[in-house]
């Protein structure tokens, strides 16, 4: 290197924001930027690459490169991180240079699953059309009308329940891939009322009694179909885990900024043990209660990134056989206030 070339390789590594470390042609560490002193706990001191690093993997690294005159990368986890680490030669010196992958690793877990638990989901309403299918085209040979009817109304249910099934998955791709919603004067008490009115016969036929207590109106800065994703979700929730004869009561009101809308209802109620986990994609707290209610596993999620994308919060208490409150906040105007964790 000329003599002005050590100088410019320093200050190329202290303007990375991943590690970054320079050893010498005698193997010694000629500079660190802040990020790997700080990973490393390094201090001024002229570090092999074994006293540098703590490890022999990356100490290696470091003399293979220098050895071989090529660039070497390894995939490796050191203190719980994902890195992928690269020591590539610069004249007589080695590079190194290592790249958090933790995030991405976690997203990309986070997608397998996904997928693999979405390929599951649809394959049982998908088996039960082609059974169902196969099934009426036997019957209508047959001649039997009303067993057909009662096929064509069973596989009209299952095709609705693929039908939900892939409109939830659609608006919660939406929902994770947007980082802000388009935003316009929503009358959440409007909403409300819609909602309860959709539900209402539903709610009729098995015998729960829907009382309301909202203000005249409660408008907030949003998105309406994300936020009517919300109100929708939680109130048909409250219907399906209910018991019949129970309770849904409804209530909106205002608090320091924000409008507080509760759902609470006299239902199944949900294990502690669960609690932390109803807003994951797909949990289920009852798969059978979950799948008869027509549930798809993915409303509770749906309302969570909706509610935090308008800077809100949600939080849910409930006692394991006497019922459920869901309690969302949101603000009446966009980062009015924090959203809190769920």
């Amino acid at each position: 290197m000329t003599a002005e070339q050590p100088s410019l390789v320093r200050q190329l590594l202290e303007a990375l924001p991943d590690p970054a470390l320079l050893f010498d042609h005698q193997r010694r560490l000629a500079a660190a930027n802040a990020a790997s002193r700080e990973l490393f706990d390094l201090r001024d001191e002229p570090y092999t690459p074994s006293q540098a690093l703590g490890t022999a993997h990356l100490a290696d690294l470091v003399d293979e490169a220098a050895d071989s005159g090529r660039l070497v990368r390894i995939q490796l986890t050191l203190e719980g991180r994902d890195l992928e680490i690269t020591a590539s030669p610069v004249g007589d010196d080695i590079v190194l240079l290592l790249r958090d992958q933790t995030a991405r690793s976690r997203v990309d877990a986070i997608r397998r699953d996904f997928v693999a638990n979405a390929s599951h989901e649809m394959k049982t309403p998908v088996s039960g059309i082609q059974a169902l299918a196969d099934a009426l085209t036997v019957t209508l040979e047959r001649g039997d009308d009303q067993r057909s009817r009662d096929l064509a109304v069973r596989l009209g249910e299952e095709a609705a329940r693929l039908g939900r099934l892939v409109t939830e998955l659609l608006s919660l791709r939406r929902l994770e891939d947007e980082d802000e919603p388009s935003r316009s004067p929503v009358d959440l008490v409007s909403l409300v009322v819609e909602e309860l009115d959709r539900i209402a016969e539903r709610a009729s036929s098995h015998g729960i009694r829907v009382s309301r207590e909202l203000p005249d109106t409660a408008v907030v800065a949003g998105s309406e179909p994300d936020l009517r994703l919300v109100v929708s979700n939680l109130v048909e929730n409250a219907v399906g885990y209910n018991r019949d004869g129970g309770r849904l009561a409804v209530t909106l009101r205002s608090r320091d900024g924000t409008w507080e809308l509760e759902v609470a209802d006299s239902g199944i109620g949900i294990p502690r043990r669960d609690l932390d986990r109803i807003f994951e994609r797909f949990y289920r707290v009852d798969v059978g209660r979950s799948r008869a209610a027509g549930g798809t596993g993915l409303g509770l999620a749906i309302v969570r990134h909706a509610v935090e994308r308008h800077g809100g919060s949600v939080r849910v208490h409930s006692i394991l056989g006497e019922g459920t409150t869901f309690t969302v906040e949101l603000p009446v105007q966009p980062g009015a206030v924090a959203g809190r964790p769920t």
